[in-house]
């Protein structure tokens, strides 16, 4: 009784996905029925760390991390996916849905573009590790000249390391940018988002609000744990 009580004192100052630290109370566990490898004498907290080194590597391919606790299998497309603060549910996509429809603003008779590095607000000045920045451009629209944008439309692509590319959309007007799919049924944190997947071009597609724009994400050729980890980085930063 004694060394099962500090052998979870040990494996409760062990930092570690909570799949892993089950799996490897099951083995601490075998190895003490069989009263192998483990010495009696030998400390319980420096055995739960040596396990970890030894076997818990082994796990370490097959278990989610820390954001995503549904096991993705790379090439593969999962329509429900739990993540550490939320859950996605992606809707499937017809070709013939997947259009992300973009209008132009003919009521807004002046136009100024503007560079990313003058608009500021809604993207993250740091991106998620293996993202890079290729080129953007934001459009202000105005009914007259001088004062605020009444309207602004932004487009910013990103290509992932790995291959693959992620385009932003965002507006403060919602007119100009018609949903590819609903912004429900999934969350992250406390924000209320859509997702979805066309399998026949391999794009998936996140839609959000945050600071007043109305954000879409368009992930071309990416693995569907890389688009996951921009996602929720776009929404949270």
């Amino acid at each position: 009784m004694e060394h099962n009580n500090r052998y979870y004192q040990a494996m409760e100052k062990v930092t570690a996905p909570p799949l892993l630290k089950d799996k490897v109370r099951m083995k601490i566990k075998e190895r003490i029925m069989l009263r192998r490898i483990i010495p009696i004498g030998v400390g319980l907290s420096v055995l739960a760390a040596s396990l970890f080194l030894i076997i818990g590597l082994g796990f370490l391919e097959n278990v989610p991390d820390g954001l995503i606790h549904t096991e993705l299998v790379e090439g593969q497309h999962d329509q429900e996916v739990a993540l550490e603060d939320g859950e996605l549910d992606f809707a499937l996509l017809e070709e013939d849905e997947n259009r992300l429809g973009i209008r132009l603003a003919p009521q807004y008779p002046i136009q100024q573009s503007l560079t990313l590095e003058e608009y500021t607000g809604v993207l993250p000045t740091n991106l998620p590790v293996g993202l890079r920045l290729i080129e953007g451009e934001v459009m202000a629209y105005f009914s007259q000249l001088g004062g605020e944008p009444e309207a602004v439309f932004g487009e910013v692509l990103y290509r992932n390391d790995k291959g693959g590319t992620l385009t932003v959309h965002f507006t403060d007007n919602p007119i100009l940018l018609p949903l590819p799919i609903p912004m429900e049924g999934s969350r992250i944190g406390n924000s209320r988002l859509g997702v979805g997947f066309d399998e026949s071009s391999n794009i998936y597609y996140g839609v959000f609000e945050r600071n007043g724009y109305l954000i879409v994400l368009v992930g071309e050729d990416l693995g569907q744990k890389e688009f996951i980890k921009f996602l929720h980085h776009f929404v949270t930063y």
